[in-house]
């Protein structure tokens, strides 16, 4: 977006990357840098653009202290051989860095750029689109977007391979372009209660929990402080599940985190990283952060094999934003384990995870009965497919992804007959239909039993 005000203000736009100033020593770089700014004197009026300014700071204290100085003395001699005016700008993606640095005292504001709203990103996207027809369209998908997709690079990129495609193609590719800029890590779940079998007692108490507080807002003013619901129970039973559906059905942006994705070797980078989700978390609201294997992340602190205290400083950080989550609108808080009694205690306490939930294995016909069905309502089934003597045959002590399995060993075994139907001649890819029948599930049964 900077290179429209100097259109508007006719001024030309000079853009370099800190990454192309390094040299093998700090000599080396200091010319460099000194080199790329004084060339642009002859520019002026001009806007100087430096991106990925953050990379300075991997240098040590004495050479960022001459690095700041030559950025200093650079501009200053362009000011004062310049009769035109020259405007320095630099960009960074982690603004903590060079806070309290000496590179952060050269300019005299600071802007944190945050990520378009719906509205505006509907805005940004009627302006820069010529296909006025299709506007409706882009309206409809951008509502699948969370806030903190909304990247202004992203739509743009988008708008252009639409403009592109609709030159190319006569059929309008503005949905699967606009799907592409999308950011899997806040994108909506996708999963539903329907794919989930039984458990409806624990989905009534995540609806109780999440729906309401969206509803009513007006319970937190009386009070009512909820922040997360912790999950626990072996593997398979359908925990993940849970916490996709509710961001599905409740409308909420799904944030998938496993533990150890946020640490980090370096000391404070693990704590920062939790900082940045639960601000991204903030920016993408309504959102759910959903804490997979939260028991690596969040262990019992005081452990004699935690060297230097690295986990007791990163659970003290979870705690921190937790409680702070707890006065944001608009963000919950999923955990998931298989061992409750590995996570630290502090995080169950009220306001923090205050309602922990087992997720057991399904040991009754009903239940059994109910996730066969989830598994196989969008699957094509013969007339000979039984699923209660399917749940009759299927060994005792089964989980949700136990079944998922069979499942798909079935279905896969129907596929493989199609596609010797049709290598054969005896269908073509038209005729042949992708139907599962009873042998199919019972052949996979023995095959698991084999195992």
């Amino acid at each position: 977006w900077l290179r429209w005000p100097p259109k508007k203000l006719d001024m030309n736009f000079c853009e370099e990357r800190v990454a192309d100033m390094f040299d093998e020593n700090i000599v080396g770089t200091e010319k460099k840098v000194r080199a790329t700014l004084t060339k642009f004197s002859s520019s002026a009026p001009c806007i100087i653009y430096l991106t990925g300014y953050e990379l300075f700071c991997l240098l040590e204290q004495a050479d960022l202290d001459r690095i700041e100085y030559s950025i200093k003395e650079s501009l200053c001699e362009l000011s004062e051989t310049s009769k035109q005016p020259i405007v320095f700008i630099a960009a960074t993606s982690d603004f903590d860095k060079i806070y309290k640095t000496p590179l952060s005292e050269i300019f005299q504001h600071d802007i944190a750029l945050q990520s378009p709203t719906p509205k505006q990103a509907l805005e940004i996207t009627e302006s820069i689109m010529t296909q006025r027809d299709s506007l409706d369209d882009v309206h409809q998908i951008l509502k699948g977007f969370s806030n903190g997709e909304y990247y202004l690079g992203n739509l743009m990129n988008a708008v252009a391979r639409f403009e592109v495609d609709r030159h190319i193609h006569a059929s309008s590719g503005v949905d699967d372009n606009l799907k592409r800029t999308t950011n899997e890590d806040t994108q909506a779940a996708g999963t539903r209660w329907l794919d989930i079998g039984g458990l409806e007692d624990i989905k009534q108490e995540i609806i109780d929990a999440i729906q309401l507080s969206i509803d009513y807002p007006q319970l937190k003013k009386s009070g009512l402080r909820r922040t997360g619901i912790l999950l626990y129970g072996p593997p398979g039973t359908g925990k993940t599940l849970l916490a996709k559906a509710v961001a599905t059905e409740c409308s909420l942006n799904f944030i998938n985190v496993k533990g150890p994705e946020l640490l980090n070797e370096y000391v404070g980078q693990s704590e920062d990283n939790v900082r940045k989700l639960f601000q991204r978390a903030r920016e993408s609201s309504p959102s759910v952060i959903f804490f997979d294997e939260i028991d690596s992340l969040a262990p019992n602190r005081g452990q004699a094999g935690d060297s230097g205290g690295v986990m007791d400083r990163l659970v003290s950080q979870i705690l921190a934003e937790l409680d702070g989550v707890g006065k944001c609108d608009g963000v919950f808080v999923i955990g998931a384990t298989n061992r409750v009694d590995l996570v630290d205690p502090s995080l169950l306490r009220p306001g923090r995870f205050d309602k922990v939930l087992e997720v057991p294995l399904p040991t009754t016909v009903e239940s059994r009965l109910k996730i066969i069905e989830a598994l196989t309502r969008k699957m094509k089934l013969a007339g000979d497919v039984d699923l209660v003597e399917l749940e009759t045959l299927a060994r005792p002590g089964m989980s949700g992804a136990d079944f998922q399995g069979l499942c798909s060993r079935a279905l896969q075994k129907s596929f493989d007959r199609c596609v010797q139907l049709v290598e054969s001649g005896k269908q073509t890819e038209d005729e042949v239909e992708i139907i599962t029948t009873m042998s199919d599930f019972v052949e996979s049964i023995k095959e698991i039993e084999a195992m």
